[in-house]
């Protein structure tokens, strides 16, 4: 996509080199063109013009297979030929801004009447002054028109009596099924409208405007040029049933299992006996060895099936689809189609649908008939239509244009009821007897006054079901108040009545959203959020069974995992000519598939919760990338390529890497990577701005050696330190099933932790074009808006996939989360002014060994400006220079290099005073002698904003220069959970490791020497060491002293021992060893409520024995009686042994309680499941 200033662009490709590639194999096959094939266009994204290229760069030259290797674009604008954009209007306003408006259900094509005693049990005053509106049932159109069908219309209806004497309002309703005929083929073709496949809705107020009339039509002339006495009969059996991989909107009837049949009727009213009828069916089978179907139209063989085996390979149909036409040349009325499948004993055979046609006599047999007749249409033709079986009374609307139909003007001649029309296009007609009986229509709701069509939408639009809309409207209000934003939340039922008639049509929703997006006054609409879960059947009603809250835009292929998807996308192609998945998208869109209170609520706490100053701290100076081995090291050297981007593009981020062919394999019983497992959850644990994967995946998890699965993302506790999930990799966050969550909405819903938001997958997608999308993301995500602003993430999803030409595989990747949250990365900058007392710009000085070295620097805004108001912590970590590792090979695999920078010589805490700060630190002896660049990154805070930098313009290495007398190693200090620890003392299975250090010159952490590490000793177990060099953190101001925090997990039950290690700079080791004793079971010590006495809310806490677990709790309160007042039962984290406060709001609760003294009693269950209680008193004050 390239960025253009005209609407229409003359564009060429510049070949400026060509590579061969030889023609065997699989590419025989292929007919490749001899000339260069591509195709250019201008789409419009959110108001700027882009040009799109799609190039296929191979050719046949001289018998050789040749691919365009190096090419450049050549492009010019050209006269504008027209407006490219958005045209048409929409109402200014709902008719359903005012008035009584009640809506009904019309079942089928045809007239429907409904009686005045019906319109007042409706509760209508006066029948005559009631109204009817509605629109087109017809399944809107995905592609955007300037006509698009808009509001509720008047539907014309005349007034009458029916047998029974009663009055009533009779309307045409055009059924929910649209018939189209193709003048090449001589075909109809039928579309079922999914959504409602067999209702439609109508909507009656009461005033005393005039009601709509049925003109009459005028036809010039009284002759006419031919006389129709038969018309087209068209038929069809298509059920719903089945959707064959969960994707798609092509859905099939039941399956046929082995050898098994089915049948199905048409009758032909009248049929002209001479004329064939024709057929269409489509029909699919998944077989394992082949299959066939065959077709008799009452007892006559016509049409044979022959299916073939299906393949096993990643992207392979999922079953073999087919399409037959045949002819019936048989004579009677009545057609009985059996078809019968010979299949193996597990294969399956579906029909999608069959259509009929054939040819009958124009006779109303019954008390309506629906014709049109495609043999009549001819340029400049008048045709008298003659009816029989009608009488004088009968009338003939015309109702090609279903809204406004035209009563014909008839003559009876005794024995037929004739008219006149102009036949130069196809028209529809429907003949009825006014005195008959025909279908009422069934009431449904009352609908409230609305007008979305008035409102005007602002910056943000959050779109939501009902029961979601206390959480949207909190998110809402967020934004509004953090952000300033203009913020619109509207109910998704609301829509369905002004855009498309009452049916929960998807395209209601876009057509919705374009609404908005073409409002020219105020601040244009940028974002939309979806807030609540879409599955792939739209066609069923919203269940626990099928939670499709806010329906989704479904690819029209349901065969092929490839080709099948689902995607929001569709939400935000707003300019004309623009839909389905065709396009650029012009505003960020984003889903919260939730569907429960608590999912709902668990997404907008972490999303307040993320943007507030509880998540400050270093975690969000780091990156991880995770890449799965295999495949010729691909998804590694494509998760390298994006490291080695952001390292040099943005090198103040720390990119952690996490590369499983780094790690031990195990082999038995299974494939797998328990170490890679233990450091994405450490990742996790310790904090990471963005994790990033690429790889092979499903919804289940990360890869065959399921590295992360469900559980382990369920067990996260990492609240205060929510990352943004990418992952380029198959299907992690398929959102859209029915009946159960992918991995990736169980990152977005873990109350405790988890991510803030994804950017994922939803079906099968290629590494290619995986890598290209994910490269996208990280050029736009650390981009600023004009305000120096990080940009929201709907802004960097949408122009990740502008980028990427809005192909199906960048269709495939989705936002999980709000698309109006910005990346909470530090916005101040950290530089570095002196190193010893030089010009950081300027030094020339080797840093050696031992050296010691003293930094200097400020914390500014982002033009370098220091900020003198700014006083907080600095954290500084100095690293030596750039290594190359090696991957171990496992499984027979090629080894891979790649380059880390991640022994750390100094890290440390420094006060940062008016902006300035300075700092100092011994270089380790243990540093790698080779001279090179090496780096020092910052991240700085002040409680409420941060900031960070880094400096890598100095040269290390070298033995050192100089001599420092020191035999003595590092002083020691061991406790777990707290300082008060014992050795002998009783811990959970979740001890918190805390160990003091301190020695005169520093303590090592670099890495480089071999047995130099900073370590934890478990039970004796050398072979499994603990390092803790990346968790040792110097004290304020210190490079002498520091601490080192880590975290057991799930040690067993008795007594365990402990046994530190350390060294200090100069390679002196001292070792520190300690006993504790593990008792997994639960002790609740203490319990408080602050404040207290309580006047209008409160807080519980509890204090345990388990280190930082999660507990479901249960707070019970009773008055001095003993009756129960009020329970609440929730999932509490913990702050060491301290459980988080469980705050309590009687009135937010609907809970009026008179003065005085109440027991409260918390009771907490372990994830172990060890139970414990406690109890304590409250004085309440109002």
């Amino acid at each position: 996509m390239i960025p253009v200033n005209a609407a229409n662009v003359n564009a060429e490709i510049v070949v400026e080199q060509w590579k061969s590639i030889p023609d065997t194999g699989a590419i025989k096959k292929y007919a490749f063109p001899d000339t260069l094939s591509f195709s250019s266009k201008v789409v419009i994204a959110s108001g700027t013009k882009f040009l799109q290229l799609r190039l296929s760069p191979f050719v046949r030259k001289s018998g050789n297979i040749q691919y365009a290797s190096q090419f450049r674009v050549k492009y010019s604008a050209l006269p504008e030929l027209k407006a490219i954009g958005l045209s048409g209007s929409t109402a200014a306003h709902s008719v359903l801004a005012s008035g009584t408006w009640k809506k009904v259900k019309a079942k089928r094509q045809g007239i429907h009447s409904i009686t005045y005693a019906a319109l007042r049990t409706m509760g209508f005053q006066t029948p005559a002054d009631v109204k009817i509106y509605g629109n087109l049932s017809y399944m809107l159109d995905r592609v955007n028109r300037p006509d698009s069908p808009d509001d509720l219309v008047p539907v014309p209806f005349y007034t009458g009596k029916n047998t029974a004497g009663d009055d009533c309002l009779f309307f045409y309703a055009p059924g929910s099924v649209k018939w189209t005929y193709d003048a090449s083929t001589g075909l109809y073709q039928h579309q079922l409208n999914s959504f409602a496949p067999d209702y439609s809705f109508f909507y009656l107020t009461e005033n005393t405007q005039a009601a709509p009339q049925i003109p009459s039509e005028t036809v010039a002339g009284t002759t006419a040029d031919t006389v129709v006495t038969q018309y087209d009969f068209h038929d069809f059996s298509e059920k719903e049933e089945n959707n064959l991989i969960e994707s798609g909107r092509e859905w099939f009837g039941s399956a046929m299992t082995g050898t098994a049949s089915q049948s199905l009727s048409f009758d032909i009213p009248n049929r002209v006996a001479s004329e064939p009828v024709s057929f269409q069916m489509v029909a699919a089978a998944r077989t394992k060895d082949g299959s066939s179907l065959s077709v008799q139209v009452n007892g006559t063989t016509l049409a044979d099936f022959q299916f073939s085996a299906y393949q096993t390979y990643e992207s392979a149909d999922y079953a073999d689809l087919q399409e037959k036409q045949f002819t019936y040349n048989g004579t009677v009325t009545q057609l009985n189609v059996a078809v019968q499948s010979s299949a193996g004993g597990t294969d399956q055979t579906w029909l999608d649908y069959v259509r009929m046609q054939g040819r009958a006599n124009l006779v109303l047999s019954g008390s309506e008939l629906i014709f049109r007749d495609s043999r009549s249409v001819k340029a400049d033709r008048t045709a008298e239509f003659s009816l029989s079986g009608a009488d004088s009374q009968t009338k003939v609307w015309d109702v090609s244009s279903p809204l406004t139909p035209k009563a014909m003007q008839t003559t009876f001649d005794g024995s037929h009821l004739n008219f006149l029309t102009s036949t130069d296009s196809l028209r529809e007609f429907v003949a009825f007897n006014p005195s008959a009986d025909y279908p009422g229509v069934e009431f449904v709701e009352d609908v409230a006054n609305q007008d979305l069509h008035g409102m005007d939408a602002g910056e943000m639009l959050i779109i939501t079901p009902e029961v979601f809309l206390s959480q949207a409207n909190e998110l809402a209000n967020f934004h509004r108040q953090q952000d300033g934003m203009n913020v619109s939340v509207v109910p998704v039922e609301k829509i369905y009545d002004e855009f498309s008639a009452g049916i929960k049509d998807v395209t209601a929703i876009r057509n919705f959203i374009r609404a908005c997006y073409r409002k020219s006054s105020g601040t244009p609409l940028k974002y939309v959020l979806l807030f609540g879960k879409g599955t792939y059947d739209n066609i069923h009603d919203v269940s626990d069974e099928n939670p499709d809250y806010i329906p989704t835009w479904q690819s029209e292929n349901s065969i092929n995992p490839a080709l099948s998807f689902v995607s929001d996308d569709y939400f935000g192609l707003l300019d004309d000519g623009e839909g389905e998945y065709n396009g650029a998208v012009d505003v960020g869109v984003g889903r919260i598939p939730c569907i429960s209170q608590a999912e709902a609520t668990a997404a907008v706490d972490k999303i307040l919760h993320y943007a507030s100053t509880a998540g400050l701290g270093e975690w969000r100076n780091v990156l991880c990338f995770i890449a799965d081995d295999e495949n010729g090291n691909l998804h590694m050297r494509d998760a390298e390529r994006l490291a080695d981007q952001v390292n040099t593009d943005y090198p103040s981020f720390y990119t952690d890497k996490i590369y499983f062919d780094a790690y031990p394999q195990e082999t038995t019983p299974d494939e797998r990577y328990p170490g890679v497992t233990a450091a994405i959850n450490d990742r996790v644990k310790r904090g990471v701005l963005i994790m990033n994967y690429t790889g092979h995946a499903n919804e289940e998890g990360l890869a065959h050696e399921k590295v992360l699965m469900k559980p382990d993302i369920d067990a996260w506790t990492n609240y205060d330190k929510l990352p943004v999930f990418v992952t380029a990799t198959c299907e992690f966050s398929r959102w859209d099933y029915t009946n159960k969550q992918s991995a990736g909405e169980h990152v977005l819903f873990n109350p405790n932790g988890g991510g803030v938001a994804l950017f994922s997958t939803t079906r099968l997608v290629y590494s290619s074009a995986n890598y290209q999308i994910n490269k996208s993301f990280f050029n736009h995500v650390f981009e600023q808006d004009q305000n120096g602003k990080n940009l929201r993430m709907g802004d960097v999803i949408r122009l990740s996939k502008i980028d990427n030409g809005g192909t199906i595989n960048s269709r495939k990747f989705a936002l999980l989360g709000d698309p109006a949250l910005r990346l909470t990365y530090p916005q101040y900058h950290v530089a570095t002014t002196e190193i010893n007392g030089q010009p950081a710009s300027e030094l020339t000085d080797t840093i050696h060994a031992l050296d010691v070295i003293k930094v200097t620097g400020q914390v500014g805004d982002i033009k370098g400006n220091r900020l003198s108001n700014f006083n907080g912590d600095l954290y500084p970590i100095v690293y030596d220079k750039q290594t190359t590792e090696q991957t171990l090979g496992n499984a027979g695999q090629t080894p891979f290099d790649y380059v880390v920078q991640n022994n750390v010589l100094y890290k440390g805490k420094v006060s940062v005073t008016d902006g300035a700060f300075t700092f100092s630190f011994v270089v380790p002896k243990d540093i790698n002698y080779r001279i090179d660049k090496g780096m020092i990154r910052y991240y700085a805070t002040d409680g409420t904003i941060d900031g960070h930098g880094y400096y890598n313009q100095f040269d290390i290495g070298g033995a050192s220069t100089g001599t420092i007398t020191d035999a003595a190693g590092p002083d020691i200090q061991v406790y777990l959970d707290n300082e008060q620890f014992r050795s002998g003392d009783e811990t959970g299975k979740n001890p918190l490791l805390i160990v003091k250090l301190g020695d005169e010159t520093g303590i090592n952490t670099s890495g480089t020497g071999i047995g130099h590490d900073l370590t934890a000793t478990l039970d004796g177990d050398e072979q499994n060491l603990i390092v803790l060099n990346d968790l040792f953190q110097a004290d304020l101001n210190s490079y002498n002293s520091g601490t080192v925090n880590y975290q057991f997990s799930d040690l067993s039950n008795g007594v365990h021992t402990l046994k530190i290690k350390a060294w200090d700079v100069l390679n002196n080791s001292s070792e520190k060893e300690v006993e504790f004793k593990v008792n997994t079971g639960l002790k609740i010590s203490h319990v408080y409520n602050y404040p207290n006495p309580v006047k209008n809310e409160t807080h519980f806490v509890f204090e345990h024995n388990q280190y930082g677990d999660l507990f479901d709790v249960t707070v019970s309160i009773y008055d001095l009686q003993g009756r129960l007042v009020d329970r609440m039962d929730k999932s509490v984290l913990s702050d060491g042994l301290a459980s988080n406060p469980i705050t309590w709001n009687p009135s937010s609760r609907g809970i009026s309680l008179p003065k005085g003294i109440y027991i409260y009693q918390i009771s907490a269950t372990s994830a172990e499941g060890f139970s414990a209680s406690r109890s304590g008193k409250m004085l309440i004050l109002h």
